[in-house]
């Protein structure tokens, strides 16, 4: 198999790119009493409640905290998951 000029030209480029850094996070939390936030990968956001932890049925209460920690922008969706005590909602902040 013979390479065109182009394709010779090319192809030892494609090889030499890094992968991309994974986004900063777009926004910073807010300060809210009885909970806590931080960033996790892919910049989903990692909600959890100072105590006693979460439970798999506190959804509802995890999202109402994710929306005051995002400052009213939360991303949820269907993905949205219960974690070890903590919600995760992999949007991260609107």
């Amino acid at each position: 198999m013979r390479l065109s000029p182009t394709l010779m030209l090319i192809a030892p480029l494609a090889a030499c790119t890094a992968p991309a850094p994974a986004p900063a996070p777009k926004a910073t939390l807010a300060a809210v009493p009885g909970y806590t936030g931080s960033f996790g990968p892919q910049n989903a956001l990692l909600v959890r409640r100072t105590a006693p932890p979460f439970g798999y049925d506190e959804g509802a209460e995890a999202k109402r905290a994710a929306q005051a920690l995002c400052r009213g922008a939360v991303a949820s969706g269907p993905e949205d998951n219960f974690r070890e005590g903590q919600w995760v909602f992999p949007g991260g902040c609107a």
